[in-house]
């Protein structure tokens, strides 16, 4: 099971939240549980590593890599398609990078996670064919504890 996490403000808030972001040390040990269990894999699209670029705290941008490429997989889309589905979604009101994100989640067949509460009432009006919600909602919807 793939689920893609959106990039916002300076850092990665969503894996900074779901992961726990007071306790940085946790992050990795609660998603090596997660994926230990479920066999979650984190989808990574060429956006997150643009967006990752973007940190200017070193220690940040590298814990998110080293995240990333523990946990994480390139899934391989149809490129042509996927850029298609991100023009529409852009068009239809959606910023570039959420744009993005979003087609590349739906051409991945993964579950799209983010902490945007607009992003994701903008999501759910959409009707998007794939499965979108909050770090909790996902958390809930697989039954991790």
């Amino acid at each position: 099971m793939f689920i893609l996490m959106s990039v916002h403000y300076a850092g990665l808030s969503m894996i900074n939240v779901i992961f726990g972001s007071v306790l940085k040390v946790k992050r990795f040990n609660y998603f090596s549980k997660m994926s230990e269990v479920k066999r979650i894999k984190l989808a990574v699209s060429p956006v997150h590593h643009r967006e990752i670029e973007a940190i200017t705290d070193v220690i940040e941008r590298i814990e998110i890599l080293t995240l990333l490429d523990n946990y994480g997989e390139l899934v391989k889309v149809d490129v042509k398609q996927t850029r298609h589905q991100a023009e529409r979604l852009f068009n239809a009101g959606f910023g570039i990078a959420d744009a993005a994100h979003i087609a590349f989640a739906e051409s991945a067949g993964a579950d799209f996670v983010t902490c945007d509460d607009r992003l994701l009432k903008r999501c759910w009006k959409s009707g998007l064919k794939i499965w979108c919600g909050d770090p909790l909602q996902y958390c809930l919807k697989e039954n991790l504890k």
